[in-house]
C-alpha cells in the first residue's frame, strides 16, 4: 500500500510538471507573470495542453528552440485555458510571437509554418530584428528629408517624408499621384500634374513612385496606375475617379476643401509666398491685441468652410512697408491678395464678422475691384538695411 501511495504522489507531481519541468530554458508562465513578460520583451509563446499528443511531440523541438534562443528571446509555454481564449487559440499546439508596443496589449503574430527548429527560430528572429530596427529608428533623430516644396512644383513624396509632409499637415489639402515610371497613362498625366501644381492655389501637389515606395502603395491599396488620392486637411483620403485633367482634378479638391483652424501668422515675404501661392489669399492686418479679432476670423471660417483660399494674418506695425504698399490707414483691416499677378483688393468698411463675410462674398462673386501693387513687398529687416 505504501508503495502505491508513493507512486500516486509521483504521478501527481509528473502531471503538475506537464511537458516542461520548469528547470530547462522553456519558461512555463501564467498570469500575471505572463502579461508582465510579453509586454516588456519580444517573446515566442507555445499554447499547449498536457493531454495533447501533438504537443508532446512538439515539446522536443520547442526545447531545442529554447536552447538556441537562450539569452536572445524568451521561450515561453502556456497551459492556461483563460489565456488561450484571450488570444484566440483554436487548437494545440499553437505558437505566437508577442511584440511589445508600449501598452498592456502587445502585438501578436501567429506562426503557421513547419513545426521544426530552423523555421521557428528564423520566424522569431525576424520579428525581433524588426522590433529592434523600429526602436532604433524612433530613437535616432533624423535630419528632415527635403520635400522640394517649391511653390508651384510637384513634391516627390517618400515613406520618409509622407507622414510629416502630408498626413500631419492639418491646414493644407494634398493631391497625390501614385504612379510607376513605366506606366504610359502616368506619362500622359504628368504634364497635367505639373500644370496643376502651378495653378493649385492652396492645394499642394505630390507624387509617389510605387516601384520604390512599396509600403505606401500597399498602405493605400494601389491596384493600378496612375491612382489619384486627395488628402484633405487631417481628414480621410478620398480616391479621385474623374477625368485626368488639371481643371477637373482641382475642382474635385475644391469641393472637398474645409477652411478650418486658426489662420497662419505671416511675418516675412517667404511666409506669404509659402501660404499665398494660389490665385487668392486673405491677408488680415490685426491690432497687436488680436485675440478677439482672431475669434471674428474663426467665426467667418466656420460659417464658410468651403471658401477655397487661405486665411493669414500679421499685426499692425510688424511690416510698415506692406502697410504702405496697400495704403492702409486704420486697423484691423483686410486685403485680398494675388501675389502671382501682383494685385490686391482692400476692404474699406469697418472690421466685423458681417463686413468680412460680405468682403469674401464680393471676391468670390467677382464683384470686387482689384488694384495693382505699386511695388514689391519686402521684409522689414530689408527696409532697415536699405535705410
Amino acid at each position: 500500500m505504501k508503495g502505491l501511495w508513493v507512486l500516486a504522489v509521483l504521478c501527481v507531481r509528473l502531471s503538475l510538471a506537464g511537458l516542461y519541468d520548469g528547470k530547462g530554458d522553456v519558461k512555463v508562465l501564467r498570469d500575471p507573470e505572463f502579461t508582465q513578460q510579453v509586454k516588456k520583451r519580444v517573446s515566442i509563446v507555445e499554447f499547449y495542453a498536457d493531454w495533447c499528443g501533438h504537443c508532446k511531440e512538439f515539446s522536443k523541438v520547442y526545447k531545442e528552440v529554447s536552447k538556441v534562443l537562450k539569452g536572445v528571446i524568451p521561450v515561453i509555454a502556456v497551459n492556461d485555458e483563460s489565456l488561450a481564449q484571450k488570444y484566440s487559440v483554436k487548437g494545440y499546439p499553437t505558437v505566437k510571437v508577442f511584440i511589445p508596443n508600449g501598452t498592456n496589449n502587445p502585438d501578436v503574430v501567429d506562426y503557421n509554418e513547419a513545426r521544426s527548429l530552423e523555421p521557428l527560430v528564423a520566424f522569431a528572429m525576424k520579428r525581433l530584428n524588426k522590433y529592434v530596427k523600429d526602436k532604433v529608428s524612433k530613437a535616432t533623430p533624423k535630419p528632415k528629408t527635403s520635400t522640394n516644396e517649391v511653390p508651384g512644383s510637384v513634391v516627390q513624396l517618400t515613406s520618409d517624408n509622407f507622414k510629416r509632409t502630408v498626413l500631419e499637415d492639418s491646414n493644407t489639402q494634398w493631391l497625390v499621384m501614385f504612379y510607376a515610371p513605366w506606366c504610359g497613362h502616368c506619362k500622359q498625366l504628368e504634364p497635367e500634374w505639373v500644370r496643376m501644381a502651378k495653378n493649385s492655389g492652396s492645394v499642394k501637389v505630390g507624387k509617389v513612385d510605387c516601384t520604390v515606395e512599396t509600403s505606401l502603395a500597399s498602405q493605400y491599396n494601389i491596384k493600378g496606375f496612375p491612382t489619384i488620392i486627395l488628402f484633405p486637411q487631417g481628414g480621410k483620403p478620398i480616391n479621385y475617379e474623374g477625368a485626368r485633367k488639371a481643371d477637373d482634378i482641382l475642382s474635385f479638391a475644391k469641393r472637398h476643401y474645409k477652411n478650418v483652424g486658426p489662420p497662419k501668422r505671416v511675418s516675412k515675404v517667404s511666409d506669404l509666398k509659402a501660404n499665398c501661392s494660389g490665385p487668392l489669399c486673405l491677408l488680415f492686418f490685426l491690432n497687436k491685441d488680436a485675440e478677439s479679432q482672431l475669434d471674428t476670423i474663426a467665426n467667418v471660417r466656420q460659417k464658410s468652410p468651403n471658401t477655397p483660399f487661405p486665411f493669414v494674418y500679421t499685426t499692425e506695425g510688424s511690416n510698415p512697408q506692406w502697410e504702405g504698399v496697400f495704403r492702409l490707414g486704420t486697423f484691423p483691416t483686410l486685403v485680398g491678395l494675388n501675389l502671382a499677378k501682383g494685385v490686391f483688393v482692400h476692404m474699406k468698411t469697418a472690421f466685423s464678422e458681417a463686413s468680412v463675410s460680405a468682403f469674401v462674398n464680393s471676391i468670390t462673386s467677382g464683384k470686387a475691384y482689384a488694384e495693382r501693387l505699386s511695388e514689391d513687398l519686402v521684409d522689414e529687416d530689408v527696409v532697415r538695411t536699405e535705410l
